[in-house]
């Protein structure tokens, strides 16, 4: 507003001249008043922009929000695939170059972050992020999760396919979650009559496996029930009355005996957590 310090005034109105808002709170401007200019424009207004420095990097372009590099599709992915494994495992893998991008932007003044990529697919951002580090002399890390069945087979081979044709020395280590639950799960599936799955309920039931929404009373009151089902309808149904929040051991129960967890397990996690 105009006041006896300030004879002109800046309203929040588009170019069209229609009423809209500040961006910025009275309590932000006043913090940060140094980084607004006042400018009248063409047009005999007074517009208020904000100063942008350049960052302590460098200047750098802002990238486009459409991507359409060719180089960057899942064609691309395919080919990379193919020079590792003589075919392409995978449909629609994602392209080394495309990860790339994403992470010369996310790490553009920080080249010592661990990448976290929770859906590991064929493997593409170890890649990504070991090329990355060869080209900029980075020191970004990696870690990969994944719960198919094929990581063995294709994540993990792929890694070491390709650190091994481009003579990388980069430390990499694959490591399997201790099953709990998981283990009961694969017992379930790998019976083939109702006769097998009767003693694995039994095994569920008198333990912690089950869930606890499960009354195994009510269960084996009406077995005729479960019997009547089909096979797999079977499977589905024991695979349902697990505790999905047990199906592999917590971190928080390492020193639980009972998972007979060896001490270069341990050491291992302690390590993998910061804790050694």
């Amino acid at each position: 507003d105009k006041d006896k310090d300030y004879s002109e005034e800046a309203l929040p109105q588009n170019s069209k001249m229609k009423d809209g808002c500040w961006t910025w709170g009275r309590t932000k401007v006043e913090e940060n008043i140094g980084l607004l200019i006042g400018r009248k424009t063409s047009t005999g207004i007074w517009r208020v922009y904000r100063k942008d420095y350049i960052p302590e990097g460098g200047a750098y372009t802002k990238e486009k929000s459409l991507w359409i590099d060719k180089n960057i599709n899942h064609e691309n992915g395919k080919e990379e695939l193919g020079k590792l494994f003589g075919e392409t495992p995978f449909s629609f893998p994602k392209s080394v170059d495309l990860i790339k991008k994403c992470l010369k932007i996310g790490t553009k003044y920080n080249e010592n972050h661990i990448i976290l990529d929770f859906h590991a697919g064929s493997g593409t951002t170890a890649q990504a992020v070991v090329e990355l580090n060869e080209e900029d002399n980075g020191n970004r890390s990696f870690i990969l999760c994944e719960q198919m069945n094929y990581i063995q087979d294709i994540t993990v081979e792929r890694i070491k396919i390709f650190l091994k044709n481009e003579a990388i020395d980069s430390p990499f280590i694959y490591c399997e979650l201790t099953q709990y639950n998981a283990n009961i799960i694969d017992k379930i599936e790998q019976a083939d009559t109702t006769e097998a799955l009767k003693p694995i309920w039994q095994e569920i039931e008198k333990t912690d496996f089950i869930s606890y929404k499960i009354k195994p009373e009510t269960i084996n009151e009406n077995i005729h029930e479960f019997e009547s089902l089909t096979i797999e309808e079977q499977k589905q149904f024991l695979i349902a009355v697990l505790d999905k929040n047990q199906l592999y051991v917590n971190y928080s129960e390492i020193e639980d005996e009972d998972y007979l967890l060896s001490e270069d397990d341990k050491k291992l996690n302690r390590q993998f957590y910061g804790e050694v």
